[in-house]
């Protein structure tokens, strides 16, 4: 009997203890990560709220990391939700005059985190709605830059978003649902959908839900569920979502179930196509063949020349036409999805003039571990945090040049999170032009057109320095088709060149998260100088800041 009862007693400690709890964040080895990517709040006007950004260091050095608080505004792609204000455009709602810090610099050894607390004071008089803002976390290497190349600062921006109790206007409304690309798609080709939200309201709202896609034919139904993504106040924002299930053969149908982020409203989008695999095409493709020689054969031996030609055009026709328009977690619902769960015998929120509690009662094994190489946040109520990582900065070098002639080099980051929107990976230079010695510089590429060189060009009377970036993630800017960049879907290596700019450029996205490999990015530097060209000597040097935001 006390066997049983020891038995017992172990096994009511030892199970809960037998899942994996969250820690810190995945990320590739070297990195920097912060978290959580995102902090929201709701607060009373007169009230200060304190809030923590955690960061760590997972590479093999000392980091110098300095924190600053950004404005927000509209991002230029409607598919990154927002973009840094930093003076050079008009800022949504700013929070920054209500946020401060009780240290911006500090140093971060080599396998250590720290906790940044962040104060927000709130006047009485503020008005309600939503403010916005980012804290800005700049990591650069301690060590001496390297003579002549590029000194490259990181930043990640956790998003800080705040909403101020009173009346406030939430409206907002799906706009379309559809397919990226053909209705008609290969079996090899994973679809695409993007939902297009517009906000017209006066604070962020959150829209979710799920895509029920379903085979008319066989009547197989797989969800794809639409976490929640932010929408900022007077913008439209693009949310594209990519099915990892194998689609066999059939015809589709898609539907959008998706809450505007507010109350219980939830707007409806359809679309249809069909996925058909190569083999299937093939025999298609050779039935048709064989159909069209006989009944071309039997024209031709009725001798109705005439009216051969006009059933051909009617039956391309008809082909054509029928090509073109063919049919253009845990739990989910449209109205709610849980993104965790947890058994246990008690909890509920609370709250008074002086705090708010979200409590949850019968958990075992809580708490907060940590050592050289790990970090874990054990319990439930610590589930709710994303974060969102780069590799340690590192310095580009590039060759010497004698005369005339090119020299080139190259630098690469890799960008790991799970946030369900993915990311924005951008760039910039802290001059412009960006490459200099003193007074003296190499002016910063400009390509002929509106999109990047897909070749390396520059004239024989001057010198320039740009950059082409490769990666997974690449924007599509940079994409080619072959011999123009800016349209296609291929990234070729050592293509599309570009010129610097004192603001930021996106050079890489996603729309998914990318734990626990990441993305790697890397851009090519590239500076010439001319064939009849007098570049004064020197030891020229530029600082690039790449940052990454949460989208």
């Amino acid at each position: 009997m006390i066997l049983k009862r020891i038995f017992f007693i172990t096994t009511i400690i030892l199970v809960p203890l037998s899942f994996g709890y969250p820690s810190l964040g995945e990320a590739s080895s070297g990195a920097i990560i912060a978290s959580p990517t995102k902090i929201e709040i709701t607060a009373n006007p007169g009230e200060e709220i304190r809030r923590e950004i955690t960061v760590a260091n997972q590479s093999a050095e000392l980091l110098n990391v300095s924190l600053r608080f950004e404005n927000l505004a509209a991002a230029t792609d409607p598919r990154d939700g927002v973009a840094l204000a930093e003076g050079t455009t008009t800022p949504i709602f700013p929070l920054t005059p209500y946020l401060s810090a009780t240290e911006r610099n500090f140093t971060l050894p080599s396998n250590s985190r720290v906790a940044i607390p962040i104060i927000i004071d709130l006047p009485k008089e503020i008005s309600p709605g939503g403010y916005y803002g980012a804290a800005v976390l700049s990591i650069s290497s301690p060590t001496t830059p390297s003579i002549g190349g590029a000194r490259v600062i990181t930043r990640l921006t956790p998003l800080l978003f705040l909403r101020v109790t009173g009346p406030t206007i939430e409206t907002g409304a799906l706009l379309d649902f559809n397919l990226l690309g053909s209705h008609f798609r290969l079996a090899t080709d994973h679809p695409t959908f993007y939902l297009t939200y517009q906000n017209t309201g006066t604070v962020y709202l959150n829209p979710y839900g799920l895509i029920k896609i379903k085979n008319q034919i066989t009547g197989r139904e797989i969800n794809l569920p639409v976490d929640p993504w932010f929408v900022l106040p007077g913008t439209t924002r693009i949310r594209e979502m990519k099915t990892t299930n194998n689609l066999g053969n059939g015809w589709y149908q898609a539907e959008a179930s998706l809450n505007r982020g507010y109350g219980s409203s939830t707007d409806q989008r359809i679309v249809n196509f069909i996925i058909i695999t190569p083999v299937i095409l093939s025999l298609i493709s050779l039935v048709v063949l064989i159909g069209l020689f006989i009944i071309i054969r039997q024209l031709i031996v009725m001798k109705r020349s005439g009216r051969i030609l006009l059933m051909l055009i009617l039956m391309i026709t008809i082909i054509a036409s029928a090509t073109h328009n063919a049919w253009a977690i845990v739990a989910s619902s449209a109205n709610y999805r849980l993104q965790t769960d947890s058994l246990n015998f008690g909890g509920f929120p609370s709250n008074s003039t002086n705090y708010k509690l979200g409590d949850t009662v019968g958990e075992l094994g809580t708490g907060n571990l940590a050592s050289s190489n790990y970090s874990l946040l054990s319990g439930y109520q610590q589930m709710f945090s994303s974060s969102i990582s780069i590799t340690a900065p590192t310095d580009a070098t590039l060759s010497t040049i004698d005369n005339n002639g090119i020299s080139s080099g190259s630098v690469a980051w890799t960008v790991t999170t799970d946030n369900s929107a993915g990311y924005t990976l951008s760039i910039k230079a802290s001059s412009n032009p960006a490459l200099v010695s003193g007074s003296d510089s190499f002016s910063d590429y400009a390509p002929s057109g509106a999109v990047p060189d897909y070749t390396w060009t520059v004239a024989a009377s001057a010198s320039a320095f740009g950059f082409s970036p490769e990666g997974a993630d690449i924007a599509s800017r940079y994409l080619n088709s072959g011999s123009i960049c800016g349209t296609g879907a291929t990234d070729t290596a050592d293509q599309c060149w570009d010129g610097f700019s004192t603001t930021n450029r996106t050079i890489a996205q996603s729309s998914a998260g990318n734990t626990p490999s990441g993305v790697a990015t890397t851009v090519k530097l590239k500076a010439e100088i001319g064939t009849s060209k007098t570049q004064p000597t020197g030891s020229y040097a530029a600082t690039l800041t790449v940052t990454a935001t949460p989208r």
